[in-house]
């Protein structure tokens, strides 16, 4: 059997399904994350081919902690947070 074959099968059949399975909000970091994911499981096919989805999620949780985290506010205040470091003119 051809794993590789296989392989290229199972991403034209299921690679649309799977970047509409990501929760991302952006269609670019949902293909980046399938992309990812496929990557990591093209070598180890035979094996893997019941862990694409659960890949994802992983690399997706993974990657809540690597992103910037930003608060919107309606005002820019007047004076900015302590600097309990004593290193804010770094």
């Amino acid at each position: 059997m051809d794993h590789a074959a296989d392989f290229e099968e199972f991403v034209r059949a299921r690679g649309d399904a799977l970047i509409r399975f990501v929760l991302s909000g952006n269609c670019e970091d949902a293909a980046d994350l399938v992309q990812d994911a496929l990557a990591r499981l093209g070598d180890a096919w035979p094996r893997a081919q019941g862990c694409v989805r659960t890949t994802m999620a992983r690399l997706h949780i993974r990657s809540w902690g690597r992103q910037r985290r930003e608060v919107l506010v309606a005002a820019v205040p007047e004076h900015g947070r302590l600097d309990r470091y004593g290193d804010a003119d770094l």
